[in-house]
């Protein structure tokens, strides 16, 4: 009998975004990452954990509970330096 599976390459970036879900936003420089909540009780506060592997184990290190028009906003005013 072949195999008649074929790999698909996966990267380990959206591998992450798998196991965590859409509301993984990890850090580029520590193992650290914002989990956004799927669902939320009011769409204008959303609560965002603020996680980290701490031997080996993914950890919550606080929960900030932000307004999201602010969130957009301020990522919305983010430019790039010459």
């Amino acid at each position: 009998m072949t195999n008649n599976v074929i790999p698909i390459p996966v990267s380990f970036e959206q591998r992450q975004i798998n196991e965590h879900g859409e509301g993984y936003v990890e850090c580029a420089f520590t193992e650290k990452w914002l989990q956004f909540p799927e669902i939320v009780s009011d769409e204008k506060l959303i609560p965002v954990k603020v996680m980290a592997k701490i031997n080996g184990e993914a950890r919550q290190v606080t929960q900030l509970i932000l307004n999201k028009e602010d969130l957009l906003r301020a990522a919305e005013s983010v430019k790039q330096g010459v």
